[in-house]
């Protein structure tokens, strides 16, 4: 019986510097908690350079959780040398391809606009959504407005995300 109870969970390596599209975790000792994350990168919908950025993380107490997360953190940053001119905008939402537009700038969703460093321009909005929404984000036409840009997931971008959703639905362990 216990055999089966370790097994219910995926094992995650330690790993603090993944690639693109790679999930990473990471166990925070001092502060007793862990987290999972992935980085994506999304195409702009102008013409251009990507102009930003989109991690997912999820962070639990201790070294394991045994079901999917309640809630995950989006972070869209500006990449800083696209577009330095245009003012970045405390803006994000998301319109699915069903058409409902989800508007994560409000206090429901822990809404943040930050600055990415000591000395730079505000350049990165944070939201806590359900954990559920990220499935949603992998549908083909859901279309990511943040920061004053029109984002979408690339093919590689939603197969590592459909990875990363099913690898947190399951449980995890940080080794």
């Amino acid at each position: 019986m216990l055999i089966a109870w370790l097994l219910a969970v995926v094992i995650l390596p330690t790993s603090m510097t993944p690639a693109p599209r790679q999930i990473g975790a990471f166990h925070f000792d001092a502060q007793g908690k862990s987290e999972v994350w992935i980085n994506l990168e999304p195409e702009a919908l102008q013409p251009g350079p990507r102009p930003a950025k989109l991690n997912i993380t999820a962070s639990f107490p201790g070294k394991r959780i045994e079901h999917a997360p309640t809630v995950v953190e989006l972070r869209v940053e500006s990449i800083g040398s696209a577009y330095p001119n245009q003012v970045r905008q405390p803006m994000f939402r998301v319109t699915f391809d069903n058409g409902v537009d989800l508007d994560l700038a409000d206090q429901a969703h822990a809404f943040q606009f930050i600055a990415s460093c000591v000395d730079c321009s505000f350049d990165t909005v944070i939201a806590r959504v359900p954990f559920p929404m990220l499935r949603d984000l992998t549908s083909p036409g859901a279309v990511i407005h943040a920061l004053g840009f029109s984002l979408r997931l690339q093919p590689a971008d939603v197969v590592a995300l459909k990875k990363y959703v099913d690898t947190l639905a399951q449980g995890v362990a940080i080794r």
